[in-house]
C-alpha cells in the first residue's frame, strides 16, 4: 500500500496502484486490532459501500477480516455514507467501515471508519497505518459472522416521518445522482414523499461516472443540472456526491449558491429557533457566516476543514449546525450531527417553504462580498504539504513587512488584510493545494489576487495561475 493512502479523514487513494486489493485483508486486520485497543468490548461491525465499480470486491474483503478477526459484521451493502451513519447512531453496532471514496474519480477507492459513532482521523489513522506495517492483527479464537442487512428504506421511512411539512411538496425539483449511491435512495424517497413534481438525474449507480463525476462544488459537473433547471423551468436543482454527503444547490436562475451560503441559511433558521445557538464552520467560508451567526444572536466558531474536524468540533462546543465551502452540511437540532447532503436538502427545501420563497430571494437575501470559488492547483501528494511550508515561509516574511497582514495558520495559511483575507492550504483527500480569497470590494479582491500571485508563482505554473487571478 502506498504511505498516501493514509489521509487525515479516512483511508484512501487508486485502487491497483496505491490501494491494493491483495492488501486490503490484512489492512482491515491492522483496523480490527486498533478497534479492539480502542474498545475492548467491541463485538459488531458494521460495513457499508458506495457504487464503485471495485466496492463489492473491497467490501467483500473488508467483511472477511472483520469475521476472522472475531467480530460480527452487519452487512449493510450500496448505501450512501450517510445511511452507514444512521446504521452507527441506530443499531447495536460497535464500529463501523464504510467503503467509499466520496468525490474523488472513479479510479479511487478507501475507507472511512468509526468507532462508535466518533470517526477514525488524524493521528489514529496513522497508528492504523503503522500497525497495518507491522502486521498487526487481532488473535482471536471464535469466527464471526455476516449478516446482510440492508438499511436504506429504514433510512427513507425516518426522513419521511421526519419531514411531515414536505408531504406532497409541489416545487418542481431536480436531484442529479451523479451516478453515485445517491441513486440508491432519491427514487424511493420522491416515491415516498409523493412528490409529483421532483424529477432525477444520473439515478442509476455506475461506478465509472460515465456523465460527469460526482463533485457537485465544480460547475463542469453542475452544468447538466443547470441546463436542467433552466429548461424545465424548475424552483431548484439539487447535486449530490459520489457517497451522497454533501449537496449543493441551484436556484431556479440557474445560479450554484455555494456551502458557506447555504450554511448561512441553515444558521439563521436555527438561531431563530434556539437562541445563542453554536455554528461551526471551516476556514474557506465566506465572513458572512459569522457575520450572521453573530447578528442573529449565535456563537460562531471556525475550526479547520474536515468533516471529522468539525464534527468534534460540534460536540466540543454544543453546537446545533455547522458546514464547509464543500458542501457538508451538519444538524444536530434536531438530527443525530452527522454530514448528511439529503438530508440537508430537505431542510433547505423546508427553508423555502415555511419562508415562502424561492432559493433565488433567500440567496440575493445574503451580504455581498467579492470571492474566488475554491480554486484547486494540482499538486502531487508527496510535494503539496511541502508547498504549503514554503509558502508558509514566504507569507510570514510578507507580514513582517506589512504591519496590516494578519496571518492564521491553524489550517494551512490564512493571511488577513483589511481588504480581505486568502488561504492556501494542501487538501487532504485529493492531490491538490487549495486556494480562496474574499474580499469586501471588487477593487480589494483584484489587490488580495495581485498580493498573492507572487507567493504562489514559484510553486506553480504561471500560465495555470493566470487562469484564475486574470
Amino acid at each position: 500500500m502506498d504511505e498516501h493512502i493514509f489521509r487525515q479523514y479516512d483511508i484512501r487513494g487508486k485502487v491497483g496502484t496505491q490501494l491494493m486489493y491483495d492488501q486490503v485483508y490484512n489492512l482491515t486486520c491492522a483496523i480490527a486490532a486498533y478497534i479492539i485497543k480502542y474498545h475492548s468490548l467491541a463485538k459488531t461491525v458494521v460495513v457499508g459501500m458506495d457504487g464503485r465499480v471495485h466496492s463489492p470486491e473491497i467490501a467483500q474483503q473488508v467483511s472477511s477480516a472483520l469475521c476472522d478477526s472475531g467480530f460480527n459484521v452487519v452487512m449493510l451493502g450500496v448505501c450512501p455514507t450517510p445511511v452507514f451513519y444512521f446504521a452507527l447512531h441506530t443499531l447495536s453496532v460497535d464500529a463501523g467501515i464504510m467503503v467509499t471514496a466520496s468525490h474523488n474519480g472513479a479510479e479511487y477507492n478507501g475507507m472511512k471508519i468509526n468507532i462508535r459513532t466518533d470517526s477514525v482521523w488524524g493521528e489514529g489513522i496513522q497508528e492504523i497505518k503503522r500497525m497495518y506495517q507491522q502486521g498487526v492483527k487481532r488473535i482471536s479464537n471464535t469466527q464471526g459472522m455476516c449478516v446482510l442487512y440492508p438499511l436504506n428504506d429504514t433510512y427513507i421511512s425516518f426522513l419521511v416521518d421526519h419531514f411531515p411539512q414536505l408531504h406532497g411538496c409541489e416545487y418542481r425539483m431536480i436531484f442529479d445522482c451523479g451516478n453515485g449511491a445517491a441513486g440508491v435512495i432519491m427514487p424511493q424517497l420522491i416515491e415516498a414523499m409523493q412528490w409529483k413534481n421532483a424529477s432525477l438525474l444520473y439515478e442509476q449507480v455506475d461506478g465509472t461516472f460515465p456523465h460527469h463525476e460526482a463533485d457537485p462544488t465544480i460547475a463542469e459537473n453542475m452544468a447538466d443540472l443547470r441546463t436542467a433547471v433552466l429548461e424545465n423551468n424548475s424552483d431548484v436543482g439539487i447535486g449530490f456526491d459520489g457517497d451522497a454527503d454533501r449537496m449543493i444547490p441551484i436556484t431556479h436562475r440557474g445560479v450554484m449558491m455555494p456551502g458557506d451560503h447555504v450554511l448561512a441559511l441553515y444558521a439563521q433558521e436555527i438561531i431563530a429557533q434556539t437562541a445563542g445557538a453554536g455554528v461551526v464552520f471551516d476556514g474557506k467560508c465566506s465572513l458572512i457566516v459569522s457575520q450572521l451567526v453573530s447578528q442573529a444572536g449565535g456563537v460562531p466558531r471556525q475550526v479547520p476543514s474536515g468533516h471529522a474536524i468539525i464534527k468534534d468540533a460540534m460536540k466540543r462546543y454544543k453546537a446545533l449546525c455547522a458546514g464547509e465551502l464543500s458542501g457538508h452540511f451538519f444538524f444536530a437540532d434536531s438530527y443525530f450531527g452527522f454530514d448528511d447532503g439529503i438530508y440537508a436538502a430537505l431542510r433547505l427545501i423546508c427553508i423555502m417553504h415555511s419562508q415562502g420563497k424561492s432559493l433565488e430571494l433567500l440567496r440575493q437575501s445574503l451580504p455581498v462580498t467579492y470571492s474566488t470559488p475554491e480554486i484547486r492547483l494540482t499538486c502531487p501528494d508527496n510535494k503539496k504539504f511541502n508547498v504549503i511550508e514554503s509558502i508558509q515561509h514566504n507569507v510570514t516574511q510578507y507580514a513582517t513587512q506589512n504591519s496590516d497582514v494578519e496571518l492564521q495558520l491553524f489550517d494551512g495559511v490564512r493571511m488577513v488584510t483589511p481588504e480581505g483575507w486568502a488561504l492556501i492550504r494542501a487538501s487532504h483527500t485529493q492531490d491538490v493545494v487549495s486556494v480562496r480569497l474574499e474580499a469586501f470590494t471588487q477593487t480589494g479582491l483584484v489587490h488580495m489576487k495581485n498580493k498573492l500571485l507572487p507567493l504562489l508563482g514559484t510553486h506553480f505554473d504561471e500560465a495555470v495561475l493566470q487562469i484564475y487571478f486574470m
